[in-house]
């Protein structure tokens, strides 16, 4: 997949999806924090703390679970709004 010319969100569907397998629809919370977590040189400063802020206060399915496409749909939407 060339990340250059691909849309966010299909690049964060395909990159949770190489990491926890093609049936991964819905991760927990601890799954979601240690995957972004191996790519915080991406964000800046405070920006992944924030960003899961935002999940645990948006995202949160039934106890901890989060679905990918939403996660997916909101990096979209932050790199859309604020590109580096």
């Amino acid at each position: 997949m060339n990340d250059v010319s691909t849309e966010a969100a299909p690049m964060i569907n395909y990159l949770f999806k190489l990491k926890f397998g093609e049936q991964a629809d819905v991760l927990s919370l601890a799954e979601v924090k240690g995957f972004l977590n191996e790519f915080d040189s991406y964000f800046r400063g405070s920006d992944l703390e924030l960003f899961i802020r935002d999940i645990e206060l948006g995202l949160l399915l039934e106890g901890d679970r989060v679905a990918v496409s939403d996660i997916a749909q909101m990096i979209k939407n932050d790199s859309d709004f604020c590109p580096k």
